[in-house]
């Protein structure tokens, strides 16, 4: 029978008749009839996967943050290090689903003041081009900044990268764990942590995606004292064109909005249980995002919350506390503890996050949520050597048919990372695996899932009052970008 694969479906041909023998051979027919006789789907097999990437372009070991599917099932994962230079560096490369790594664009030779750390990155449909952001060197002044890059899809060409030696940088920012990018139909926005002599502020800030020139005037808010730091934050682009942020600072969080059309405004939000949102994401294209984050449970508990919110009430929808063990080991570097979230096109909500569990192993997990908070799934992948620890920043993302989830961790103590494949449906429970000299099981684990509080977000409200002239971009050959095909992925099947 031809043309049988996952997904398709199949009928029985007449009555069930037994197989007769044409030869002594052992070569077997099947006599067929006209008629259905019956109906079913092929079952989806188990075809995921493990691979860990090792970047050997860094001359040190590397960091891996960020992971981003673009609309042909591809991912696209990222890293920063110390390239050949001397001078810190980013790359993103391209894995196909095959867990094949086809193409790396980084940077070989970055500059004194180009080179680029890159953290996150999101794919744009509307012209086949990622952008990624991080922070980027400016030694003259002793302070970095976040730094953009427009690359085409296939990780061949560099659009361009903005100039951060210039006066008109989209931003000045301080810390590169704390920033994040969201791309619209004509701008993308980005946010970050700036530190002054008066305190530390949260920018939030807009640009044309065909030069990376500044849009508008970046909104800034929370000028706070200069002993109070931003915890933590992140933002996206809602499909309205508006750019949403989070951050927490001090024992509250707040929410930013700036509009592309100039209005701006603050709301703030009193939180006994401590969050500290990381990862922000639309769902669907309704005024509601999904954030991620880690806090309390209200006691001195850790959990993973995932935050459905509506912006445009500010209201929570539904918020969710998990985490494998009742009283979880606190994470290595809590203030970094970064969850990451992805929503698939159904408005599904995945969430994946580290754990060290009691036998002193690390877990790399992932839940999935259905669009109404209910609780379909929970997988840890955990390696039995000790010696393996997962990172306490892992990325997730969807692939385009919806049909796998990738996450995407580092390995600190190895200086390498793991890509894991799962199917949507969680299958493949009870793999093990071998990879790089270590035995991996992907498990169904036990676990906390609760309820988290449902308030509301205040109407505070404050204007923005950042202004900097435009940015520029600079030519490709400045921070020396280098188109890479080398697959630097091993792969182990499950």
């Amino acid at each position: 029978m031809t043309g049988i694969e996952a997904g398709k479906t199949w009928s029985r041909i007449g009555p069930e008749v037994a197989p007769t023998s044409s030869a002594a051979s052992g070569v077997w027919t099947i006599q067929e009839y006209s008629e259905n006789q019956g109906a079913g789907t092929w079952p989806n097999p188990v075809v995921a996967w493990l691979g860990v990437f090792d970047a050997s372009f860094y001359t040190s070991a590397p960091y891996y943050p960020g992971s981003c599917c673009d609309d042909q099932n591809n991912v696209f994962i990222t890293s920063r290090g110390t390239v050949a230079s001397g001078y810190s560096g980013g790359a993103v490369s391209k894995v196909n689903s095959s867990g094949v790594m086809t193409n790396t664009m980084f940077q070989a030779a970055a500059d004194y003041y180009g080179g680029l750390g890159i953290r996150d990155v999101v794919f744009d449909a509307t012209d086949n081009s990622l952008f990624a952001s991080g922070m980027q060197n400016r030694p003259t002044n002793a302070r970095n900044r976040i730094g953009v890059i427009k690359l085409n899809e296939g990780l061949t060409t560099l659009a361009w990268q903005i100039d951060n030696n210039s006066p008109g940088q989209v931003q000045d920012y301080s810390y590169l764990g704390k920033n994040g990018i969201g791309v619209g139909t004509s701008y993308f926005n980005i946010i970050g942590e700036e530190y002054s002599s008066s305190g530390y502020k949260v920018i939030l800030a807009f640009g044309n995606k065909s030069d990376g020139a500044r849009y508008g005037t970046p909104r800034e808010f929370m000028n706070t004292s200069s002993s109070v730091s931003v915890i933590s934050c992140g933002c996206v682009m809602a499909p309205s064109q508006v750019g949403y942020g989070l951050a927490r600072i001090s024992g509250d969080v707040y929410l930013y909005r700036g509009g592309s059309d100039g209005d701006s405004t603050q709301t703030r939000r009193t939180d006994s249980q401590k969050m500290r949102p990381w990862d922000i994401k639309n769902k669907g294209t309704s005024e509601q995002v999904i954030v991620g984050g880690y806090g309390t449970d209200g006691t001195s508990n850790s959990r993973v919350f995932i935050v459905v919110l509506n912006t445009a009430s500010k209201v929570i929808s539904w918020q969710k506390q998990i985490s494998l063990q009742s009283t979880p080991a606190a994470p290595n570097g809590a203030n970094n503890y970064q969850p990451s979230i992805a929503v698939d096109s159904s408005e599904n909500v995945y969430v994946a996050w580290e754990e060290r569990i009691n036998s002193g192993n690390y877990t790399a997990n992932v839940a999935k949520y259905n669009t109404s908070g209910t609780l379909q799934w929970v997988r840890s992948l955990r390696c039995t050597s000790s010696t393996v620890r997962f990172s306490e920043e892992p990325s997730l993302s969807v692939s385009s048919d919806d049909a796998f989830v990738y996450l995407y961790t580092q390995d600190t103590p190895n200086a390498q990372a793991f890509l894991l494949q799962l199917t949507s449906d969680g299958a493949g429970s009870g793999a093990t695996m071998t990879l790089g000299g270590h035995s991996f099981i992907l498990e169904t684990p036990s676990h906390q899932n609760a309820a988290g509080t449902l308030d509301s977000f205040s109407s505070t409200s404050s204007t923005g009052t950042y202004n900097q002239s435009g940015s520029t971009a600079v030519s490709t050959t400045v921070n020396g970008y280098t188109a890479d095909t080398v697959n630097y992925l091993t792969k182990a099947a499950y």
